[in-house]
């Protein structure tokens, strides 16, 4: 489902449920994927450029349905991911 690459900063599935928070063309990106009630995938990309070899500080927040992405403490981008009440994501992460 993921590729665990060197810029995967934090990733977990079970099943096709699943989500990874990555570094992907220098920016970040939270994918989320769910299974029910059809399979598909939501993509919360920032635009905030994130250098290679200088820490930076990244965070994913959830608050209910609403998901943001913050860079070195600024908000970076938002979205909505509406997560079944069953599925694991729910809880776990």
């Amino acid at each position: 489902m993921y590729h665990y690459g060197a810029r995967t900063i934090v990733a977990k599935s079970s099943g096709a449920d699943g989500y990874a928070l990555r570094i992907e063309d220098d920016r970040l990106v939270l994918r989320l994927h769910i299974d029910y009630p059809v399979y598909g995938e939501v993509v919360i990309a920032g635009s905030t450029y994130i250098p290679t070899y200088a820490w930076t500080h990244v965070a994913a927040c959830r608050a209910a349905d609403r998901v943001q992405l913050f860079v070195n403490g600024v908000p970076d981008a938002c979205g909505w991911a509406i997560l079944p009440a069953w599925s694991y994501l729910t809880s776990s992460w």
